[in-house]
C-alpha cells in the first residue's frame, strides 16, 4: 500500500488514473444501469456466467457503435474527416 501511494504521487500515474473514469468506471456504471446491481443467482459459477454475459453484451454494444462510427467516417468526403 505504501508503494502504491508513492507511485500515485507521480505525474505519470496521476495522468493514467484520470483515464479510469473514461474506461473502467464508465463500464461499471453502465453495467449497474443495466441491472447488475444485485444478482438473482447463487453460486460462483452462476455469478461468473452472469458477469460474462454482461461483459459480452457490453462488448457487442461497443462494437456496434464503433462499426457505425466507422461507416459514417467512410461516407464522408476526405476533406471533412480532418
Amino acid at each position: 500500500m505504501i508503494e502504491w501511494r508513492a507511485a500515485m504521487k507521480t505525474d505519470e500515474m496521476k495522468s493514467k488514473y484520470k483515464l479510469r473514469c473514461q474506461t473502467a468506471e464508465w463500464v461499471n456504471a453502465q453495467t449497474r444501469n443495466h441491472g447488475l446491481q444485485q444478482l438473482r443467482v447463487r453460486g460462483l459459477s452462476k455469478v461468473k456466467c452472469v458477469a460474462m454475459m454482461h461483459a459480452i453484451a457490453h462488448n457487442v454494444q461497443r462494437g456496434v457503435a464503433l462499426h457505425r462510427l466507422a461507416a459514417e467516417l467512410r461516407a464522408q468526403p476526405v476533406e471533412q474527416q480532418k
